[in-house]
């Protein structure tokens, strides 16, 4: 089962990448899938608990409780701001 990530703006800096396609052997939960990702960037986590992220999936807010499937697409972005 693969899953694409795309990171938008400060979360790219952070990740060093625009995008990745992450490999599981199952289907996981969002919540289990984040908690990967922040043992692989922990500067990620880092941002998450000073600002707020705000969590795609294929293009809808996320559920802590939906499971990913093959091919789904989550993008990881920071809460636009401007003024």
């Amino acid at each position: 089962m693969e899953v694409k990530v795309v990171y938008l703006g400060l979360i790219a800096d952070v990740t060093r990448r625009k995008e990745e396609r992450v490999k599981l052997d199952s289907e996981i939960k969002f919540s289990e899938f984040l908690s990967m990702l922040f043992i692989k960037y922990p500067k990620l986590k880092e941002l998450s608990e000073k600002l707020e992220l705000i969590f795609l999936v294929n293009g809808i807010k996320y559920r802590d409780d939906e499971r990913l499937h093959d091919g789904d697409e989550v993008a990881i972005m920071t809460v636009p701001s401007g003024g």
